[in-house]
């Protein structure tokens, strides 16, 4: 009884989460999320520009299209965060499943690391510094319940704790 209403408490905070308040525009009226380039890790005035397609494109501060970066057939990107001035990390997700944060240089689109994850890094920040990347999620198998803590380096090193409870003690 108690796992049902753990499992149900966490279903009612993803659906919040992912619900668009009144105030929101919906995703067919907004076909971009954006991040900025932090100033206090050396990085200009770039944009991050992650469109509906799929497509990340890099925008200078004067709005000129720097770069593009497509994501590998099959999967998409999400949720852009500046690992430093030069690399976003995204959290990866592809049609068969498979889950991973990729690093991509802005400069020359070239993924510099790809880190597989266990459970969907659908929020994921990172820690102060900027040195890791955490994930926490709830699995979602009968056969092997629990919490997986995942996190992901600078270098792209995948470090994970796992319990079989869906409960912290």
């Amino acid at each position: 009884m108690g796992r049902m209403v753990a499992v149900g408490f966490a279903l009612a905070l993803v659906a919040a989460a992912c619900t668009p308040s009144a105030s929101e525009p919906s995703t067919t009226e907004s076909a971009v999320t954006t991040t900025e380039a932090p100033e206090e890790q050396g990085a200009d005035d770039r944009l991050v520009v992650l469109t509906l397609q799929g497509v990340v494109e890099i925008h200078g501060s004067d709005g000129e299209l720097l770069t593009t970066i497509e994501p590998p057939p099959s999967s998409f990107y999400r949720s852009p965060t500046w690992l430093d001035g030069s690399t976003v990390v995204f959290s990866e997700t592809a049609q068969d499943g498979g889950h991973a944060l990729v690093a991509v240089d802005t400069e020359t689109g070239e993924v510099v690391w790809r880190a597989p994850m266990e459970t969907p890094p659908f929020y994921f920040s990172p820690a102060p510094e900027g040195s890791t990347f955490a994930t926490t999620s709830l699995r979602n198998n009968p056969l092997a319940p629990g919490l997986i803590a995942e996190a992901v380096d600078k270098m792209g090193a995948v470090t994970r704790l796992s319990t079989e409870s869906p409960f912290y003690t």
